[in-house]
């Protein structure tokens, strides 16, 4: 955190790893920045703007790219509080959001964009992989400021036990990364199986419950085709017996009704 003149707050970052959460992240980082300005019983005239300014070796967010698409390959992307209406309305410049990619300086060219101060600091950063030795002597022989970072910075360099603690910082945040793709690797297939597991839970659960209608709707078809028939067979029973009664011969109902002599007289004795 850093604090100018006038004391506005500069929250600055360097981010050399994206995440899924990198955007909501920096706005809390801003809003605590903020809030913190009033502790101790200290009254809104005194809050100051702050500044958050990410510093990323990796290309900004997709969330970033697909909602400005105009501003996707600048170097340089700020962000504050506008009208929706009358975007050149800004409500107040207590918030700014800025985000500095560093795999943007592909070239000179691509410093063109930015104000020569920015250029020069985005020239001091991108050293030693996108900036020369060449680059840094002209821009620390411009910039006094640029050649007290810059000797500071060798003076690190050179400091083997400061060398050492980065290099360590550097191998744990790749212990990080490589412990959380391993997690979500893992997570993964974890969630996999366990949504096999349900799914196929749900699948027994639904061909149980479909199998059941099939089930009630076939034996109800079933009941009423075999009601029926019984039904046919109980009034040519009726017949046969009326038949009877009136005096005709068993050969002669049999001949008429189709039922055999036998099951004339069974029906008879019945």
């Amino acid at each position: 955190m850093a604090e100018d003149e006038s004391h506005r707050k500069f929250n600055i970052e360097f981010q050399v790893c994206d995440h899924k959460y990198f955007i909501e992240r920096g706005i809390y980082y801003w809003a605590r920045a903020y809030s913190r300005q009033l502790q101790g019983g200290v009254k809104y005239v005194h809050l100051r703007p702050v500044v958050s300014i990410f510093l990323t070796d990796f290309h900004n967010p997709a969330k970033l790219g697909g909602l400005y698409e105009r501003q996707a390959d600048r170097i340089h992307q700020s962000f504050s509080i506008r009208s929706d209406e009358l975007p050149e309305v800004v409500l107040t410049d207590h918030l700014s959001l800025h985000f500095l990619q560093l795999p943007k300086m592909i070239d000179a060219s691509s410093l063109a964009e930015v104000c020569p101060q920015l250029a020069d600091w985005l020239t001091y950063f991108g050293y030693p992989h996108k900036t020369t030795e060449a680059d840094m002597e002209s821009t620390t022989a411009s910039n006094m400021c640029i050649a007290s970072a810059f000797g500071d910075y060798r003076t690190f360099h050179l400091d083997q036990d400061l060398r050492l603690l980065a290099e360590n910082a550097e191998f744990s945040q790749q212990d990080t990364l490589a412990y959380g793709e391993s997690c979500e690797a893992r997570g993964k297939a974890d969630g996999k199986v366990e949504g096999l597991a349900e799914g196929e839970a749900k699948g027994k659960a639904e061909g149980k419950a479909e199998g059941l209608a099939e089930g009630e709707a076939k034996g109800k078809a079933e009941g009423k085709a075999e009601g029926l028939v019984e039904g046919v067979a109980k009034g040519k029973a009726e017949i046969v017996v009326n038949m009877l009664r009136e005096g005709l011969s068993i050969d002669f109902v049999a001949n008429l009704t189709g039922f055999s002599e036998e099951e004339i007289k069974d029906i008879s004795k019945k």
